[in-house]
């Protein structure tokens, strides 16, 4: 019991408590996300695929949509769930919510950084088309090192930037404040 007690008294500075925090709530999210239904997962998809249409509609008249499969002169690509920007969403809400702020605070970081994921995943999509379509050498190159790499820096530029600007620097800890 001593040892327990110890133990939370060491995790009562944020700055402790945050990792164990992220990880609690990278689980939760994580296992949520294992529960959203095919048809739920199958409209997302459909709707990421019909932005990135429209998107590639002003570079090529000779896009195609065709489910949730996008093509330009000849080079398809196929949405799948990995390309809707969810489960980076899910470690961005991990952290956002982990982070010692108002709930407040936290619904609109984690609505805003959801949302920003979103684009820049919608965007990566319709850039690897044209990448794919125009230097198919370069695609493997853009698709899993550029753009995967870009992700992360993206998801810890939103959660900084989202302390940075509006978490009330009062309840921020200090551990974690710039």
């Amino acid at each position: 019991m001593k040892r327990i007690r110890a133990l939370l008294a060491w995790l009562a500075a944020p700055s402790r408590r945050f990792v164990p925090l992220f990880f609690v709530y990278l689980w939760i999210l994580t296992t949520l996300t294992g529960l959203v239904s095919t048809e739920r997962m199958q409209s997302l998809l459909r709707a990421t695929a019909w932005i990135d249409y429209q998107i590639l509609r002003v570079f090529s008249e000779e896009v195609r949509l065709s489910g949730i499969v996008v093509s330009l002169d000849g080079f398809a690509v196929r949405i799948i769930a990995e390309c809707t920007g969810l489960f980076e969403a899910v470690i961005l809400v991990a952290a956002v919510f982990a982070y010692q702020a108002t709930w407040r605070e936290r619904i609109f970081g984690a609505l805003a950084g959801t949302t920003l994921l979103y684009l820049v995943n919608v965007l990566r999509i319709a850039f690897l088309v044209l990448v794919g379509r125009h230097r198919p050498d370069l695609f493997d190159l853009a698709h899993v090192y550029f753009w995967q790499t870009l992700l992360v820096f993206f998801i810890v530029v939103l959660w900084l930037s989202w302390i940075h600007y509006f978490v009330r620097s009062d309840e921020a800890s200090p551990a974690l404040r710039a």
